[in-house]
């Protein structure tokens, strides 16, 4: 019995061992899920945590991209403007400056023109000047002395002779017969020695000269210098010409449109100078002027190769241009009505100005305008050049 009870109490021994390391592997077990769990929470929170990180850096990635992009998209922008306003202030500048060079050209040619007609003024005035004894007894009206200034005797004209005209048949009296030999000698010394002078005289009212002749007007051209013949106008010819109706009317030196001159087929303008004495106009000094004295106001410039040069009257006709068929023409027949019509418009005010003109062959030019006072008269000077060689680099 004793042993069986022995037995007994050893098997509940083992029982409770077994349940002990029963619990003990439970509690292992337990240990190790829950230090797995904990593992892999902690390697799933590091994934999740550095799937974020990566998406945040991959944000910050795009977020820098995008920043620079819009950066460099600005700064282009930028450079794109300052650019473009350089290029604009460049070009206004260079313009500016061809516009400024054609103006101060187009002054020099109107100072030119200007001195021109101022020469042959000057001629003008001399042969007037050659009959300021018209009507006085000059041959009495000088005294000669010696190197003492002592007064020589000078035998006076016998009375009584007949002086007779050289252009007429009249007699004249001395005064005249002196003033006309200057004429003639002003005249013939005149279209000797100036190329640009085609022709010259002086025309003279009714009775204006001689009592009694109609037609007193000594013209004498090239050819006549050369063969020495005179030419002695009717008054019915130039009596109504603007040379002398103008210088009649106005009472100063004028200056004509373009003409073709009757003798010599040869387009000219005509300085026309009235004689006044004693407050009574007797007629005019004549000047034809060959157009090709206007030929040194043409301007040059190796930049524009078409740069042309033309002298327009108050009109719009062209007085001057080195294209001979377009002298005597109305600049409107080169040009739309509007052009024109806005041209002229300009020209009114009397101002300097330029202005891009489309030609009626379809030619683009720039045009300036500079105007000049020729003998009471606004005449312009004009430079032109293709619009193509203003714009070219």
């Amino acid at each position: 019995m004793d042993k069986v009870q022995g037995s007994t109490d050893g098997s509940e021994t083992l029982e409770v061992k077994s349940s002990e390391l029963g619990a003990e592997k439970d509690t292992i077990k337990k240990d190790k899920f829950e230090k797995d769990t904990i593992k892999k929470d902690t390697i799933k929170k590091d994934q999740i945590g550095s799937k974020e990180i990566k998406k945040k850096h991959h944000k910050s990635v795009k977020l820098s991209i995008k920043l620079s992009i819009i950066l460099g998209l600005m700064a282009t922008i930028v450079l794109t403007f300052l650019n473009t306003v350089a290029i604009k202030t460049t070009k206004k500048y260079y313009f500016g400056a061809i516009d400024k060079n054609m103006y101060d050209k187009a002054i020099a040619s109107s100072e030119e023109l200007t001195a021109l007609i101022s020469r042959m003024d000057a001629i003008s005035s001399i042969i007037y000047k050659g009959m300021d004894s018209l009507g006085d007894d000059a041959a009495d009206s000088w005294n000669v002395v010696d190197l003492d200034n002592k007064k020589i005797f000078v035998s006076p004209m016998e009375e009584g002779i007949e002086f007779r005209s050289r252009v007429l048949s009249a007699s004249l009296s001395r005064a005249q017969y002196n003033s006309e030999s200057v004429l003639l000698d002003s005249l013939n010394a005149l279209i000797e020695t100036d190329e640009n002078v085609l022709g010259a005289g002086v025309l003279f009212e009714p009775n204006g000269f001689v009592d009694g002749v109609k037609s007193y007007a000594p013209y004498l051209n090239r050819d006549g210098q050369k063969n020495k013949t005179l030419t002695n106008s009717t008054y019915e010819h130039y009596s109504e010409k603007e040379y002398y109706t103008e210088a009649k009317e106005k009472q100063h030196t004028v200056i004509t449109d373009v003409y073709e001159d009757i003798l010599t087929g040869e387009k000219v303008v005509s300085v026309s100078r009235p004689l006044i004495f004693n407050s009574k106009f007797l007629g005019v000094v004549l000047l034809d002027i060959d157009i090709k004295l206007f030929s040194s106001v043409q301007r040059e410039d190796s930049r524009f190769p078409s740069l042309s040069t033309h002298i327009l009257d108050e009109h719009g006709d062209i007085i001057y241009s080195a294209d001979s068929s377009q002298i005597g023409k109305s600049i409107s027949e080169f040009l739309s009505e509007k052009q024109y019509g806005d041209i002229e418009s300009l020209m009114e005010k009397g101002d300097a100005f330029s202005k891009e003109v489309k030609l009626a062959n379809r030619d683009m030019k720039n045009y300036y305008f500079a105007p000049t006072n020729v003998l009471g008269n606004t005449w312009w000077i004009t430079l032109s050049l293709a619009k193509k060689e203003y714009y070219a680099p």
